[in-house]
């Protein structure tokens, strides 16, 4: 699926330089990999003019894979006692933080923090047009700042959509990059109404060529990012969700067949947190923490969590 052509001049009049300046990176790049051989020598030359504008797109090739959940040494973390939960080693991989629907790097900040305070170098991720384009293009961001990180392993974060996107950058394989760890926090893998009560306004723009469109349940984009080996869940790989999060719900939408799925009120029975508040809750945050050192309990507690949050 290809973006639709007139979303960059959209973007141009709608958005800012930043913006403008992502789409036209990402979308030179999409346009590239369905050129004939003659054309894309010819975008080349452009992309070449245009310098530090697409830094990310002119860097050495990386690749872009999973790392392989079976007899590669990555196994499920077992439950540690309680005493080594905050004691044991910190993660030095790098870590992206993908932004949701609308959204912006802001929405990671507390995480970022939480995760810079352990020595980790942490990128927030801006997806072109706050992530409201076509999902390939957003993926593709995500790439690209996988392979500015200049890292051989990485660990990847993502709030809502963002989730949805870096699954679908896994599909743009170059093996040299790989994706030790996926969290997906509040993610509608399987695609999300708009509720009544969701406190979201209708969005009549929703096509089958937009994030919108394509996060529809049945969609055929999440049908064909379903089908793909490379998207599918695995070890490595943890959702989170909440029973009263009103727009992406409910929480089977968010799990993942073989990923570790947690729902937050099985460890905080009395959580209470909306869809707006799981990109910051301490809970959440806690065992994503917890999650990305390998420290994550087979079944967390309400306290484990918070305290990998706060310390």
């Amino acid at each position: 699926m290809h973006p639709h052509p007139e979303t960059v001049s959209k973007l141009a009049a709608s958005g800012g330089e930043s913006d403008r300046a992502g789409a036209v990176a990402v979308f030179g790049c999409m346009e590239q990999m369905r050129r004939p051989p003659v054309l894309i020598a010819a975008a080349g030359a452009i992309v070449i003019a245009l310098g530090a504008v697409l830094v990310f797109v002119l860097s050495p090739a990386g690749t872009f894979d999973p790392v392989p959940s079976s007899g590669s040494g990555v196994s499920a973390s077992p439950s540690p006692p309680p005493q080594d939960l905050l004691s044991g080693p910190r993660s030095t991989i790098p870590v992206l933080l993908v932004h949701g629907y609308a959204g912006a790097p802001s929405q990671m900040q507390p995480l970022a923090d939480r995760l810079r305070q352990d020595g980790r170098r942490v990128l927030l991720v801006q997806l072109p047009a706050r992530g409201t384009l076509d999902v390939h293009v957003s993926a593709l961001s995500v790439v690209f700042a996988a392979r500015a990180l200049h890292a051989p392993v990485i660990d990847v974060v993502g709030y809502s959509l963002g989730g949805v996107a870096a699954r679908q950058s896994l599909l743009f394989r170059q093996p040299e990059i790989r994706v030790r760890h996926l969290v997906m926090l509040a993610t509608p893998n399987h695609g999300v109404r708009l509720p009544d009560d969701s406190g979201r306004p209708n969005q009549p723009h929703c096509t089958p060529e937009n994030a919108c469109g394509q996060l529809a349940p049945g969609s055929p984009f999440l049908t064909d990012l379903d089908k793909s080996p490379l998207a599918r869940g695995r070890d490595g790989w943890l959702t989170v969700a909440s029973t009263t999060d009103k727009l992406v719900r409910p929480p089977e939408v968010v799990a993942l067949k073989g990923a570790k799925n947690l729902v937050l009120q099985d460890v905080c029975p009395t959580a209470t947190e909306d869809h707006g508040q799981m990109d910051d809750s301490p809970t959440v945050l806690g065992l994503a923490v917890l999650f990305l050192d390998g420290r994550l309990p087979v079944n967390p507690t309400c306290n484990e969590a918070l305290g990998a949050a706060s310390a």
